[in-house]
């Protein structure tokens, strides 16, 4: 076959090249047209290995055309083609078919005695081997390769083999024989001018410098190899650079652009067909994931990075993507099934003879151990991970396993051991940079200064803790990672807090305390008020891509469905009801990635580490004459910050056990009872019970506060974790309920409320009352109503009308908005907490991405003011999605609501509003009429106010 006449090189080169453009016949005519030559084929074979790091859909297509003519060829031109098809399906990563390639390609190599032929295919079938954890196969053949090429003179291929075998020993944690092999190796390619070579195994240096943490080097050598990549167009091994850039940028600590590469590479990897490279990208973002607490992004990750290493046999990579799921497992309180994941990992990699991961799974195992309060088995998961750990060189994780141990003698009453654990971190944290870990290890050291009497070095050890975890916050720009990362570290703020109380000046005690609490509650929303108007990219809204809106309208699609299950006449069958929630929770979780996705390539506005942060100072200005009450725990006691534009005192309320347990009996009768017992027999009784507990709570969280208060002024509350779902105005005392005597308004915190009255957003005119009645709540629109005939040409919309288009458009510039309808709330998934429209439901993810100029925006409905609280205190819920809306004050309330007793509140409301008294006052007659209707506080106290709800003339 081929043409008649000899072609010149430059003819078969252009030939050549043309292999890989246009159909699959096209293509298969041009080979036809070429000579079938061994010639021609070790020109179709050398393309194909420079197309590998250039485009691999193209080197694809040339190995499958050498395929083509190496059937014409036969002898060593069928292991060459064997022998590409491998490469290509080795960058793919799918590892057993190119261990078949290259097995087919060895065949062929030894049957024809090519001995050099066949080493390169074993230095190729080495890194298939290597990846899917057949180590002792790989190193058998890497010396079997060694002595051939070593037989040939072939320097070049040594030092390839060289790199490789550093690879496969890096993989292993043996990182300082990685570093040695790849540094000769290195040194090999410099003197042959090896282009390739050199940048791969640049590249792995810069890893290996990354993993022993000496990113100064690391950072130097990823910036030349990145060069070099760019200089002679190697773009698939860019993706690797970048990749790997990332995972150093995780390790220092710089969140937000280890994150926003991450989805950068791994995104350009998945158009590329790098599937290998995908996978492990998966792999190191779920675990900087994890380390974040931001579990539930991570679980996808994990997952996905899962179910491909299985497809490809990949073993180790398996395991490290079941370490992570195990970690967010038990995070869970899945104990059994996280201890079973830990399990299946540590197997896998002993069954490889990889000692150093089996340590890590180990140290993994431990930290979830100590956090379960499991100290002892922690420290003997420590103890057997601490040594192998050592011999590899990851001194960042050997800290980490003496930090385990030293909060194991804490627990067993050995302070002199937690001492000496607690040096050799530090020692170790000396030479490695690892700010996740020293914040750690300050804060312990804290906690030994503080338990033996040395103030002075306590409050000097949890300050450098305190700063480490604020350079670490700094780095992060999503607002879902930094509720997150606060998790289990609220702590660290709650010492400062303890350390500022103990100044000598009172005055500055306090403000430098209140400071510190501002930084630990609600800080993730004060951020987001405080960067004031976002960009399109952060809001998304109207703007949102074609993908994201495809999937919101599956969401809603199954909502609908199960609305109209649970509201039928006839009760639907569990099965189907069951089907329709488990669809609506997979489209929910798609859109979540999705958004979180989104955010990351479209970060907004420039982060605002701390913006929101109000001083002392500013709250009081911000308080006219209301007066704040600021709730905080500090390390066990609850605490209460009393604030007015005049004086500032902390007041120590006692063990926030005891409020905590208060609380719960509270509510429990206030709202735990089944209805007909407040409308039997009983109701007198169930109302009395109700009214002693909360009495006892005023005792405990009001009462002290009492010599700072004065009857008549504007109350604004900040509370605290479980004190966010307490009806303040109905606390009973001698002289009556506190809203009597007070106009109450809550806040998230001090810093929020303060943020609300300087925040520049154009305030709107007229009103929009929307109304959606069903069966269950039949006076929706009688309700609507009255609150439009109340606030006087209003715009009213019910039942198929109110929608949320009408809530986007007309609600934009209305002053006033009121929505009756049901409320949802999620405590699963609070983001998705939503009330119920025409036809669909606005989840706090859509009143995100609404634009208001509203005074005053009340939701009547169920539970609609009732936010999961999260990290830091963050209140997940629908009043954190209307204030983020540009809302100045929302209506909302703290538990199901009764349809008529609410009827007559928001008409009273509305009234006493409409004839111009603030929100506050109207709320406190509209509860007042109610009151007098219904006496038990489950029918008058439901509603609160939270933002600016104070009388205007007082501020």
């Amino acid at each position: 076959m081929g043409d008649a006449y000899p072609l010149t090189d430059d003819q078969l080169r252009r030939g050549v090249a043309r292999l890989v453009d246009g159909a699959l016949g096209a293509r298969r005519d041009r080979a036809r047209a070429l000579p079938h030559t061994e010639a021609v084929a070790d020109l179709i074979a050398e393309d194909v290995v420079r197309l590998l790091r250039v485009d691999l859909d193209r080197a694809e297509r040339m190995a499958e055309a050498l395929s083509w003519i190496a059937g014409d060829v036969g002898g060593r031109a069928l292991g060459a083609a064997a022998r590409a098809l491998g490469h290509v399906a080795l960058q793919r990563g799918r590892h057993d078919e190119a261990l078949r390639h290259y097995a087919q390609a060895a065949r062929a190599f030894t049957h024809l005695g090519l001995d050099l032929e066949l080493a390169r295919v074993r230095m190729s079938a080495f890194n298939a081997a290597s990846r899917t954890g057949r180590h002792a196969t790989a190193l058998a053949w890497a010396e079997q390769a060694r002595a051939i090429f070593a037989a040939h003179g072939d320097l070049l291929r040594m030092a390839r083999l060289d790199a490789n075998v550093a690879t496969l020993l890096f993989r292993r944690d043996r990182i300082d024989d990685a570093l040695r092999m790849g540094r000769r190796a290195l040194r090999a390619f410099e003197r042959i001018g090896a282009v390739e070579d050199l940048a791969i195994t640049q590249l792995n240096t810069a890893v290996r410098l990354t993993a022993v943490h000496d990113f100064g080097r690391a950072l130097r050598m990823f910036a030349r190899t990145r060069a070099w990549c760019v200089r002679h167009g190697l773009h698939l091994l860019l993706l690797e650079v970048e990749g790997n850039l990332a995972y150093l940028h995780a390790q220092r600590g710089e969140y937000a652009r280890a994150l926003a590469l991450y989805g950068s590479v791994r995104s350009r990897a998945a158009a590329a067909g790098q599937d290998y490279l995908v996978t492990w990208l998966l792999l190191d973002e779920a675990e900087l994931l994890v380390e974040l607490n931001a579990d539930r992004q991570a679980v996808p990750l994990a997952t996905d990075a899962l179910e491909r290493c299985l497809a490809g046999d990949m073993r180790q990579d398996a395991a490290k993507a079941r370490t992570q799921l195990a970690v967010c497992a038990a995070r869970r309180g899945e104990t059994t099934p996280a201890l079973a994941l830990f399990e299946e990992a540590r197997h896998a990699f002993a069954e490889e003879g990889n000692q150093a991961r089996v340590a890590l799974t180990d140290l993994y195992r431990a930290l979830v151990l100590a956090r379960a309060g499991a100290l002892e088995d922690a420290a003997a998961r420590a103890t057997d991970a601490r040594g192998p750990l050592q011999a590899s060189s990851l001194g960042a994780k050997v800290a980490l396993a003496s930090l385990v141990l030293a909060r194991a003698a804490v627990g067993a009453g050995d302070a002199t051991g937690a001492r000496g654990h607690l040096a050799d971190a530090r020692a170790y944290l000396r030479r490695y940079r690892a700010p996740a870990v020293a914040y750690q290890a300050a804060f312990l050291l804290g906690e030994l200064e503080h338990a033996d009497g040395h103030a002075a070095a306590a409050a000097r050890a949890y300050a450098r803790s305190h700063r480490l975890l604020e350079g670490l916050r700094s780095h992060l720009r999503d607002e879902e990672l930094k509720i997150a990362f606060l998790d289990d570290k609220a702590v660290v703020y709650e010492s400062m807090v303890r350390v500022a109380l103990q100044a000598a000046s009172p005055r500055r005690a306090v403000a430098r305390g209140f400071a510190f609490v501002q930084q630990a509650k609600s800080r993730a929303l004060a951020d987001l008020l405080a960067r004031g108007a976002l960009d399109r990219e952060a809001r998304l809204g109207a703007d949102r891509p074609s993908g994201l809106r495809a999937m919101r309208a599956e969401l809603n699609a199954c909502y609908r469905e199960i609305d109209r299950l649970e509201q039928g006449a006839e009760a639907p069958t569990p099965r189907r009801l069951t089907q329709w929630r488990a669809r609506a929770a997979a489209a929910e979780e798609r859109l979540t990635r999705a958004l979180f996705e989104q955010r990351r390539r479209h970060p907004g506005a420039a982060d605002l580490h701390g913006g929101g942060v109000a001083r002392l100072a500013e709250v009081q200005a911000s308080l006219g004459e209301a007066t704040l009450i600021e709730y905080v725990d500090v390390r066990g006691d609850l605490h209460a910050w009393v604030i007015d534009r005049r004086r500032a005192t902390v007041v120590p309320l006692g063990p926030m056990d005891v409020v905590r347990q208060q609380v719960r009996l509270a509510l429990f009768n206030l709202v735990g009872l089944p209805g007909p017992w407040r409308a039997s027999g009983q109701a007198r009784q169930v109302e009395a019970s109700t009214q002693a507990h909360l009495r006892r709570l005023r005792a405990l969280v009001i009462d002290p506060l009492a010599s700072r208060l004065r009857r008549g002024r504007p109350l604004v509350i900040a509370a605290y974790g479980p004190l966010h779902r307490v009806p303040f105005h109905a606390l009973p005392g001698d002289d009556g309920m506190l809203g009597d005597a007070h106009p109450i308004t809550l806040t998230p915190s001090g810093s929020v409320f303060a943020l609300g009255r300087t925040r520049a957003v154009p305030r709107g005119t007229g009103a929009l009352v929307l109304g959606v009645a069903d069966r269950k709540a039949p006076r929706i629109a009688a309700e609507a109503r009255a609150v439009a005939a109340r606030l006087g040409g209003a715009t009213l919309r019910l039942g198929a009308r109110a929608t949320a288009t009408v809530l986007r458009t007309v609600g934009a510039t209305s002053r006033v908005i009121h929505v009756a309808t049901h409320g949802l709330y999620r405590d699963e998934h609070p983001m998705f907490s939503a009330i119920r429209l025409a036809r669909t439901r606005l989840d706090v993810l859509d009143l995100y991405d609404l634009r208001l100029s509203a005074d005053l925006v009340t939701l009547s409905g169920c539970s609609t003011g009732v936010s999961f609280v999260a990290g830091g205190d963050e209140l997940l819920g629908l009043s954190r999605g209307l204030l983020h809306a540009g809302a100045a004050c929302v209506h909302l309330s703290l538990w199901d609501v009764d349809d008529e007793s609410t009827t007559i509140y928001m008409e009273a409301f509305y009234e006493q509003y409409a004839a111009g008294r603030a929100p506050a006052d109207a709320a406190q007659q509209a509860t007042a009429a109610t009151r007098a209707r219904y006496p038990h506080p489950y029918f008058w106290a439901p509603f609160v106010l939270v933002g600016q709800a104070a009388p205007a003339a007082s501020t």
